[in-house]
């Protein structure tokens, strides 16, 4: 299973890397536009804002995906293998739950925008297709976590991290 999430998640880098050349270009083109052209591209910085959100919730994807993500170990150090396995474990049971639970919230407010038919105010992109890199995000930290969990309950090592 870790290397279909290490395939997943060096594909989502390459569509991100992609994103960042997109916001790259229409950086340059809003330039180019308003000061060589003197045209005003009013919805070039609400998209920029719409991408770069993007970016930073599907990016937590590839983090978690490759057990980067930043934690503080206070307890680990000055405890036993075994009751380092069981925080572990708890630290995972509260990511799934958390993460879980911000799902199937997100997964609400956007099916509500959806109906709405909310769009944005310059670019008149329709507002479910940002906030869905919420619930996609959470969504697939949920899995990952249910992923990483099931590894745990099953004692395999975290690559990466001491045991």
């Amino acid at each position: 299973m870790e290397k279909y999430l290490t395939g997943a998640a060096r594909a989502l880098k390459a569509v991100l890397g992609v994103c960042l050349v997109g916001l790259v270009l229409i950086s340059c083109l809003n330039v180019l536009l308003r000061h060589v052209f003197e045209i005003s591209w009013i919805a070039a910085d609400e998209i920029q804002v719409f991408i770069m959100i993007g970016i930073a919730f599907l990016g937590t994807i590839v983090v978690s995906a490759e057990r980067m993500s930043l934690s503080i170990e206070i307890l680990g150090p000055m405890t036993t293998a075994p009751v380092r396995a069981v925080i572990d474990l708890l630290k995972s049971v509260v990511t799934v739950l958390v993460c879980g639970f911000v799902t199937v919230q997100s997964w609400a407010v956007l099916d509500r925008i959806f109906q709405m038919g909310q769009r944005g105010g310059s670019s008149g992109i329709p507002m479910w297709i940002p906030h869905a890199s919420i619930t996609i995000c959470f969504g697939a930290l949920t899995l990952i976590g249910l992923l990483h969990l099931l590894g745990q309950l099953a004692g395999h090592k975290r690559p990466g991290r001491p045991s």
